[in-house]
């Protein structure tokens, strides 16, 4: 049906006049927060979802290291497991300052769990720094690292080639296996080594992240390296670096202080990821980017006007799996504005602009991670939030909480799942005064109402948004 803007004001007209009668609406759906049962008694750091019975029947399931002694209730001393229901140990755990860095890794002998972090032993077996966890069990990594693990990642580095993958280990150590290797190094699965002369000592390694710059063209997956450095290698390289597998690079030049985090997101639609980083800089190079910017291979551009303190993690999170909703990417920190708007410690970027997580958490973000509970079945992808908060969405959530967003859809402005004529006034509402509509609305996302995609709702987006609602 064809809608006039004559009709639409017409309407419009009605529905402020309070003339309309809405349609019976069903149960709200919201996007929501939730807690994973008891929690942790302290900090959460690293989120990992592993399946550690590969195609077996077990589904896969959330496991969290931190400084916690104590998970949902259990004893799991820095490092637990969360199976969608309960909370369980890894054996005895890590024994000192906790689990930090965690990574799925197959060296040949099958896929197992690794934890990094500042520990003596795991599961009563002496491990400096990082082991492995094959479902029953703790092993360690050789004489481990003389310090401080806090980044894994795992390359390969030869993509086709002949090279098998390895994992890389980044901290605060000088050495790894007995080897001097600067903050930065390399376990194949039996043995360590340096990548070259690694990073300026003093220095420290907090994010690693494996990227191919090209998507599908020629060139082969690379090492990105984040953390508080000034050399690569011997290279001038501020505090972000790329490792190719025999030499450093520079990424331009570079950012103007710690980074802390990466993650890889297609936000133009070309197909090819651009690289993503946070941390709490607010420079790359001489452009601002305010403690988070986008790397596509050649240059750095920023994310609007970015956050107002720093960015601890970031992820790409499709908040409706297989739905309409596309993949967007959020970003959890030690900040309380996004985009210039409130976004208390975790905000999303669509693309365009920042959108806050409803009333988000009371304290900073450390950790962030996709969950789908039941796998391919009907519940909704959950996004799992590590950090030192004790509530999210004004729930009690000590140090570890879920965001979902089941239900909205486009033209759903106030999110209970149906499109109907209560919508018209939310939407009028988000058209016209932004902040009120975040206040009257705050789990919704006020660009279900930009129907032409052009980063805003206004009276652009009125006539497909009436012909949406008149046609449903």
């Amino acid at each position: 049906m064809e809608v006039t803007w004559r009709q639409a004001i017409a309407l419009v007209g009605l529905t402020v006049a309070g003339l309309w009668l809405p349609a019976a609406s069903a149960q709200p759906c919201e996007p929501h927060w939730s807690a994973l049962e008891n929690d942790m008694d302290n900090y959460v750091r690293a989120v990992l979802v592993y399946d550690d019975d590969g195609p077996g029947p077990d589904q896969p399931a959330v496991y969290a290291g931190g400084q916690f002694t104590v998970a949902g209730g259990c004893v799991a001393n820095g490092i637990a497991k969360w199976d969608g229901a309960v909370w369980s140990p890894l054996g005895s755990g890590t024994q000192g300052f906790g689990a930090l860095a965690l990574a799925a890794f197959d060296d040949g002998t099958g896929p197992a769990l690794y934890a990094g972090g500042s520990f003596s032993s795991a599961g009563g077996v002496p491990a400096n720094n990082i082991a492995k966890w094959n479902g029953t069990s703790w092993s360690p990594l050789g004489s481990g690292t003389n310090d401080w693990v806090i980044a894994l990642a795992v390359l390969d580095d030869d993509g086709p080639g002949p090279h098998a993958p390895a994992l890389y280990v980044g901290g605060f150590f000088s050495a790894a296996g007995g080897v001097g290797a600067h903050n930065i190094a390399k376990w194949n699965g039996t043995s360590w080594s340096p990548l070259g002369n690694g990073l300026s000592n003093p220095g420290h390694v907090y994010a690693l992240w494996a990227w191919d710059d090209d998507g599908p063209g020629p060139h082969l997956p690379a090492l990105y390296v984040g953390g508080y450095f000034t050399t690569a290698g011997g290279v001038s390289a501020h505090n972000v670096a790329k490792w190719d597998g025999t030499s450093w690079s520079p990424l331009g030049s570079g950012l103007g202080n710690e980074v802390y985090a990466f993650t890889e997101f297609d936000d133009d639609g070309d197909g090819i990821p651009s690289l993503f980083v946070g941390g709490m800089f607010w420079m790359a190079g001489s452009l601002r980017v305010n403690s988070i910017a986008r790397w596509d291979g050649s240059s750095w551009s920023a994310l609007g006007v970015g956050m107002n303190h720093i960015i601890h993690a970031l992820t790409v999170f499709d908040d409706d799996g297989p739905g309409p909703h596309p993949p967007m990417l959020y970003a959890g920190g030690y900040f309380t504005a996004a985009g210039g708007h409130p976004a208390n410690y975790v905000a999303k970027w669509n693309g365009r602009q920042w959108w806050p997580l409803g009333s988000g958490t009371n304290y900073w973000v450390m950790a962030l991670k996709n969950f789908d509970p039941d796998g391919d079945g009907p519940e909704p992808p959950q996004l799992i939030t590590g950090g030192r908060f004790t509530s999210a969405g004004g729930i009690f959530a000590p140090r570890i909480a879920a965001w979902t967003s089941p239900c909205a859809f486009q033209g759903d402005m106030n999110c209970d799942s149906v499109l109907d004529a209560l919508d018209i006034r939310a939407f009028m509402l988000a058209m016209i005064d932004p902040s009120a509509y975040a206040a009257a609305y705050p789990s919704c996302d006020r660009m279900l109402g930009d129907f032409n995609g052009d980063g805003s709702v206004d009276m652009l987006d009125l006539q497909p948004f009436l012909e949406e609602l008149i046609g449903n």
